[in-house]
């Protein structure tokens, strides 16, 4: 799963949040977001895991 890339969607059910937090999260650059086109971005699946634990972990 690292090396997949995640919809917000799907971030945001990792996360157990909504999909438009991901996208502020993003946008404030908490999470790392990969840019496709000006309408679609992604997640690296490792760095969205990465930021959970960071948030496990009370970072």
């Amino acid at each position: 799963m690292q090396d997949e890339l995640l919809t917000k969607e799907q971030v945001a059910r990792l996360l157990r949040v909504k999909p438009g937090t991901v996208s502020r999260w993003a946008s404030e650059g908490k999470i790392p977001r990969i840019v496709v086109s000006p309408k679609t971005i992604r997640f690296d699946a490792g760095d969205v895991l990465r930021f959970l634990k960071g948030r496990q972990d009370g970072k």
